[in-house]
Order: structure tokens, then C-alpha cells, then sequence
């Protein structure tokens, strides 16, 4: 097996190296991004509208099955607490996800 190691500077704040094999890396990146999501919206739960915020700007840099997988935590998590906000960031009138959120 041939690892090697990448840099990656995210957001001008964030360092971090991933090791992987050639033929992983796309898994890879969009899992962390995946993960980073749910790590930001969990620390910001506490505000709706700084949840609302986060959840709008992270749905555009998402793909389309992530943004299906963050919908199913979504509702798992935040689901009594936030019923409205997922409703509306998720879902327009009859049209299901929502791919391009509108500022």
C-alpha cells in the first residue's frame, strides 16, 4: 500500500494533513467536510439564528448526497428543537432538497 501526505489549509485558519491512498482520497475530503459541518452546527445549537446561518452557508458547499446525509442528522438531532429551520433550509415548497440556497 503507498500512502502520502497532503497539506491542506482550509479557510486560511485551518492546517491539517491527511494520509491516504491515491484511489480514497475524494471519500476522504468529503467526509471530513461532512463531519466538519456536524461539528460546527452542534458548537452554534444554541442560537437559532446563528444555526440557520451555518446550516444555509454549509448547504452550498456540500454535494448532494452529503447534503442527504446532513438532512438524516439533522432531523436525528435538532429535529424537536428546530423543526422550522430544517423545514426551511431543507425543503422548498413541494420541491424536496434544496441544492441552491438563496442569502
Amino acid at each position: 500500500m503507498t500512502f502520502k501526505r497532503i497539506k491542506f489549509i482550509f479557510f486560511r485558519t485551518f492546517t491539517f494533513y491527511l494520509a491516504f491512498q491515491p484511489e480514497s482520497v475524494y471519500f476522504t475530503m468529503r467526509t471530513s467536510m461532512l463531519d466538519y459541518t456536524q461539528l460546527i452546527l452542534s458548537k452554534v445549537s444554541f442560537s437559532e439564528a446563528l444555526f440557520e446561518k451555518e446550516l444555509r452557508k454549509h448547504l452550498c458547499q456540500l454535494s448532494e448526497q452529503e447534503q442527504s446525509d446532513l438532512q438524516k442528522w439533522c432531523s436525528h438531532h435538532y429535529s424537536v428543537k428546530y423543526q422550522a429551520i430544517l423545514d426551511r433550509c431543507f425543503y422548498a415548497e413541494g420541491e424536496g432538497v434544496v441544492h441552491q440556497m438563496a442569502g
